[in-house]
Formats: structure tokens, sequence, C-alpha cells
């Protein structure tokens, strides 16, 4: 049984960052996303410096466009350009309300709970661990140990059980009833 909570700290290359990159993204999207931003950017500002009004609107709304349909991969693609190794700090705790991973982010430390896990998979040398929120956390292989990623996975299927599913749904109303009551309150 692994002891709760449990607290790691590690540091993630551009290597690892990449091949999670890779995984969630493949080869094929940047091949097709870059080379058609940067036509559809530069073409804008051709048409913004011969005033072609129609040229403008249809090149920004598809350089926009493509931006917004690939904003993960170029957020990824400039971190990794930026950021030569990323500190990560991930405490799983089990808050009573279901086992939760909270990661801090700038000084804020931001909750995952455990049970709405979708995908866990090793690549390499790294944990991907895939949530339904969209979110996603990478853990350094040598960061976590295999009771720990056993721990993980139990929490995933206990969130795709009957009973899981009603606790993720109590706990969501119960949420929803937090937020609406602060909205209310003075």
């Amino acid at each position: 049984m692994t002891p709760v909570p449990f607290h790691l700290r590690y540091t993630l290359s551009r290597r690892q960052r990449l091949l999670v990159l890779y995984d969630l993204w493949g080869w094929f999207a940047p091949l097709i996303a870059i080379p058609a931003w940067l036509f559809f950017v530069l073409r804008t500002g051709w048409s913004i410096w011969t005033l072609e009004w129609a040229g403008i609107a249809l090149f920004g709304v598809l350089a926009l466009g493509v931006t917004c349909l690939y904003a993960g991969l170029f957020r990824g693609l400039v971190d990794l350009a930026c950021v030569p190794m990323r500190q990560m700090d991930v405490r799983v705790e089990d808050n009573g309300a279901g086992a939760a991973a909270g990661i801090l982010l700038g000084g804020e430390r931001w909750y995952l709970f455990l049970d709405g896990i979708t995908s866990i998979q090793r690549l390499g040398d790294v944990w991907s661990i895939q949530h339904h929120s969209g979110h996603v956390l990478w853990i350094a292989a040598s960061a976590i140990a295999d009771e720990q990623v056993d721990f993980l996975h139990d929490q995933m299927r206990r969130g795709q059980t009957p009973e899981g599913i009603q606790e993720v749904i109590q706990r969501g109303r119960r949420i929803e009833e937090l937020m609406s009551a602060d909205r209310v309150a003075p």
C-alpha cells in the first residue's frame, strides 16, 4: 500500500518534454501547423503593407484559427525553446473529497482529482498522465516509485467504476454549491 500523501520534486529536460509533446501531437502536426501559421502571418503582414483589406481579414482569421487550433503545440514548442529545464513539484494527497495531485505553478498549487485520470503511460523515461479535463501531468520515471504509479493506476480505475463516477458527480455538485454560494455572498 502506497502511503498518501507523497511529494515528488524533479526536473524535466527538453528531451523529456519533447517526448511527451510528440506523443500528444505526433510528428505530422508541427509539419502542418508551423508552415501554415507562418504563411498566414506573413501573408497578413503583406496585406497590411499593401492595404488589401480582404487579405488582411482572410489571412488574419486563418492565422488566428491555426493559432487557436494548435495552441497547445505552440505553447509546448515555445516552452521547449525558452526553458532548458522545467522544475516540477507535485504533491499527491487524499483530502477527504478524493485523492488529488497538487501541481505547483508559480507560487500557487493547482489540484487534479486522480479519479479523473483517463490514461497513464510510460514514454521513455517520463510518465504521461492524462486527465479528462485535458491537462497532462509529466513525471520523470526516476522520481516516482512503482508503488506510487500503481496507486495512480488504482485511482484511475476507481474513477471508472459506477461508484467512482457517482463520487465524481457528488463532488462536482458540492463544488458547484460552494461556487454559487461564493457568487451570492457579498
